[in-house]
């Protein structure tokens, strides 16, 4: 597995450009067990198994430096969460995007770790995409792949932001930095209306940073729902690639 920050230039110029793998993330509250940077070392840990993956079929993938900083409206009144504006954020995504498809990348593979980066992302990669006539494949990690079994493993009422299954992901990957003696629950349900209500938001859904139930994570439940996301998005860059192909 290589990274783009780690090379040198001869070294970048003489490999492959097949895909590039950019991880996008957010720094903030995700109550008071889990740390800061969750959103963060996720999808750079995603990103990192999936380019493994890709190279066990051949293809070449290199990972790009995280995005660490995104929208993060409805937290931003807890401490330690950093909250950018929504068309700087996705104007800056937007610029690096184009700027990796410059570099000669067949595909972009975007694995984003924050629900408030998703509608933004999404007009960031069609508009790289579209001005540079290149390909962007954009993946929410906890609701595009391995749905099934999110299900198997947890209950609908302990997901959540902060929820068991975010908290079993960094159980698996990041352990020293979960403090499960600190949790909290708050089992609320999202609502099925895309209703836009700040107060709702905040003392709802959000009143400690946190919604689901994270008591019943475990590492293990955490290693194999990764597994299966890293599987799920290891399949949808081959088939990208593939309809890259064709159109070739």
């Amino acid at each position: 597995m290589k990274e783009w920050a780690s090379l040198t230039g001869k070294e970048f110029e003489e490999i492959p450009k097949d895909v590039a793998i950019l991880p996008v993330g957010s720094l903030e509250r995700h109550g008071d067990h889990l740390p800061l940077g969750t959103d963060i070392f996720a999808p750079e840990w995603i990103a990192r198994q999936v380019a493994s993956k890709l190279h066990e079929y051949g293809v070449s993938a290199l990972v790009m430096p995280t995005v660490p900083y995104g929208s993060s409206r409805i937290l931003a009144k807890f401490p330690g969460t950093i909250n950018v504006d929504d068309s700087a954020f996705r104007e800056y995504v937007k610029s690096v995007l184009k700027e990796a498809l410059r570099n000669g990348f067949k595909l972009i593979l975007v694995i984003n770790g924050h629900g408030g980066n998703a509608s933004l992302l999404r007009e960031a990669a069609r508009d790289a995409a579209y001005s540079t006539g290149g390909a962007v494949l954009l993946i929410n990690w906890w609701t595009d792949v391995a749905q099934d079994k999110r299900k198997s493993l947890f209950p609908e009422e302990t997901l959540g932001h902060a929820g068991a299954d975010e908290t079993a992901v960094m159980m698996a990957i990041t352990p020293d930095l979960v403090k499960m003696e600190h949790l909290k629950k708050n089992p609320v349900k999202y609502p099925s209306l895309r209703l836009y209500y700040r107060k709702y938001e905040e003392e709802v859904l959000f009143p400690e940073a946190l919604s689901g139930d994270p008591s019943i994570a475990n590492p293990e439940k955490g290693r194999e729902l990764l597994a299966a996301v890293v599987d799920g998005i290891t399949d949808s860059a081959l088939k990208a690639l593939k309809l890259i192909q064709e159109c070739e």
